[in-house]
């Protein structure tokens, strides 16, 4: 896989029936973006339980692209619903989003930017909780961690560790060594599913999470994953402060080491 003109962008967000209810903010958030997705696929974890008019009311939130929410017959843990949303897009690039979070309004455009500038087949980012500010982006200006520093100094000092899958550490978030990199809101050429699915809890092989086991397996596999060190979602999730004000974890603004960056 190289650098392509990226034709169409797909936005793919794993939702529960009670985060569902609440989602229509978040999905305003993207429709009001910079640049907004092709087409929006949500997966409900037993969405059949949900109303027809509950249904229609988020498909009806833009009539100028496509949204299909999709009703799971039953209750499905955050890999497999994730893989759902997967099966069902269509872009070139699917855009991953937690239907609790909140995107940064230029989200789409520097994931967007960033596959077009190289030849990355997997994109991930910084994070922040809620009471953060996001910053304005002159996508010029924006700097990109490059696959060469990440498989230097993430993949290759493992390799020989015999831990599932090869290549992969045993510790530690995805991308922790680069700062406070979100896993489940990841970003993938569409090629990339052909080779990686998103595992359910009883694959996971002692890996700590399904995002952190994708992320892993898709940068060891291709060697062409990427990380923009700009905060580009917002967690709600109270437990999201205490990571952001502990140095001593990935996720803390006192853990974030010297990069190369492009």
């Amino acid at each position: 896989m190289s650098k392509e003109l990226i034709v169409k962008i797909s936005l793919a967000i794993p939702s529960t029936i009670n985060h569902f209810r609440t989602i229509e903010p978040i999905i305003n958030f993207y429709l009001e973006g910079a640049t907004i997705p092709d087409e929006i696929i949500i997966s409900v974890s037993n969405g059949v339980a949900l109303s027809e008019e509950e249904v229609k009311k988020i498909k009806s939130l833009n009539t100028e692209i496509d949204i299909k929410v999709l009703l799971a017959e039953h209750i499905l843990t955050h890999g497999p619903n994730r893989q759902n949303a997967s099966n069902h897009c269509s872009g070139d690039i699917i855009i991953y989003g937690d239907a609790d979070d909140i995107p940064h309004p230029q989200r789409i455009e520097c994931i967007k930017y960033c596959f077009q500038k190289t030849d990355a087949v997997h994109v991930n980012h910084w994070w922040c909780p809620e009471h953060c500010q996001f910053a304005n982006f002159d996508l010029d200006d924006v700097k990109i961690i490059l696959s060469k520093e990440i498989n230097d100094k993430m993949i290759e000092p493992h390799k020989n560790l015999g831990y599932p899958p090869p290549g992969v550490p045993p510790r530690g978030g995805y991308g922790g060594l680069f700062g406070r990199v979100t896993g489940g809101n990841t970003a993938i050429r569409r090629e990339v599913l052909k080779d990686i699915r998103w595992k359910d809890w009883d694959e996971l092989q002692g890996a700590p999470a399904e995002d952190w086991l994708f992320c892993y397996e898709t940068a060891v596999r291709y060697r062409k994953s990427v990380i923009l060190p700009i905060d580009l979602i917002k967690y709600i999730s109270p437990s999201a402060l205490g990571l952001w004000n502990n140095p001593h974890l990935p996720g803390g603004p006192g853990n974030i080491k010297s990069i190369g960056i492009l």
